[in-house]
């Protein structure tokens, strides 16, 4: 999908097929299809996991540290809700794992990171991998859908994506690859610093 982005809108009609598919509860998927809880905790469990880790203090600095922390803490009550959320969640719902073929997605590759919880977790993975021009064809997309996802979702979505930086400066990959993510925790930080 990476070379066809007009076929976001496809792509994104596919989060509402995936949100679609419900649970008991959040957490890991089991090999024989039940859900254990996140050894981690919730979102927000998460988010202040990585952030008490060396390699991510290291990558941000304190200042910057501080700054996700007190904004995460703003937004717990919205982050609670999030992590009610119970649906089928890909994990890793990015173009390259999104065949196309003929206008149509012939198949979504790589589920080693699939489990139950928000699907605001795959939005904001499309959205960070989708030109700006594309988001429009998202939103109309998941608004067709019965899922409840149109409120707020780039807010929410960009949220949840918070998880992925985090998880990516504690990573193997490269500086470069890692000086991109502090980057777009830049952009966090500046689209949720006056939050109230």
């Amino acid at each position: 999908m990476t070379e066809v982005p007009e076929c976001t809108g496809i792509a994104a009609e596919l989060i509402n097929h995936l949100a679609s598919r419900t649970f008991q509860s959040a957490g890991e998927i089991d090999l024989d299809g039940t859900v254990s809880a996140f050894p981690f905790g919730g979102i927000s469990d998460y988010i202040h996991q990585q952030l008490n880790t060396v390699e991510v203090q290291d990558w941000l600095g304190k200042r910057k540290t501080d700054e996700v922390f007190e904004i995460v803490t703003q937004l717990a009550p919205l982050y609670r809700e999030l992590e009610t959320h119970a649906c089928l969640v890909h994990g890793d719902f990015n173009p390259g794992n999104i065949l196309i073929n003929n206008n149509t997605v012939s198949a979504i590759l790589d589920w080693e990171y699939c489990h139950s919880g928000t699907p605001y977790m795959d939005l904001g993975n499309l959205l960070r991998h989708t030109p700006p021009g594309y988001h429009r064809d998202i939103e109309l997309a998941i608004s067709a859908g019965k899922n409840g996802l149109i409120e707020d979702w780039v807010r929410r979505s960009k949220m949840v994506d918070l998880t992925s930086h985090l998880e990516f400066l504690t990573s193997g990959r490269s500086d470069d690859f890692k000086r991109k993510c502090v980057r777009r925790i830049d952009g966090f930080i500046n689209d949720f610093k006056n939050v109230k």
